[in-house]
């Protein structure tokens, strides 16, 4: 998804005043665009600048949630994320964090995240569980089978 894709769907969201001639006009000032603009000149703007013209981002482009990386806070389609759970009960995940592709790399190169070897799953190094055998914290909370060799 392109920065401009991301404002587009942003606008979704971003609050409008209407006119007493039934002009829509920005509430606040949003991105580019000063408080009292018209939308049909934001809408403008992205006929201009998106290489499909503002009828692509009208009709043909895709309605899928957005969804925030908690750790970059860039907006992307919940399909682009890396959902991580973040608190188990019984073991089962119960909370989870999506994380885009980019951070949930960085996390692993970070020693954050880690990955199963017999899944791979990613998940908080803190949420490996005890091997009732060995006494050590090496099993995936998501197959319970030790991580790594």
């Amino acid at each position: 998804m392109t920065e401009l894709e991301r404002r587009w769907l942003e606008l979704s969201d971003v609050p409008f005043d209407e006119l007493e001639d039934g002009t829509l006009v920005l509430a606040e000032d949003w991105w580019l665009f000063p408080k009292g603009t018209d939308r049909e000149d934001i809408w403008h703007y992205f006929d201009e600048h998106h290489p499909d013209g503002v009828y692509a981002l009208l009709y043909e482009f895709p309605r899928e949630r957005v969804v925030t990386c908690v750790n970059c806070k860039e907006s992307y389609f919940v399909s682009e994320l890396r959902p991580v759970p973040v608190c188990w009960d019984d073991g089962k995940p119960i909370g989870w964090q999506y994380l885009c592709p980019d951070c949930v790399s960085d996390l692993e190169q970070n020693g954050i995240l880690t990955r199963c070897e017999c899944c791979g799953e990613v998940f908080y190094a803190l949420d490996l569980q005890t091997d009732p055998e060995t006494g050590e914290k090496e099993l995936c909370p998501h197959c319970h089978e030790v991580w790594c060799d």
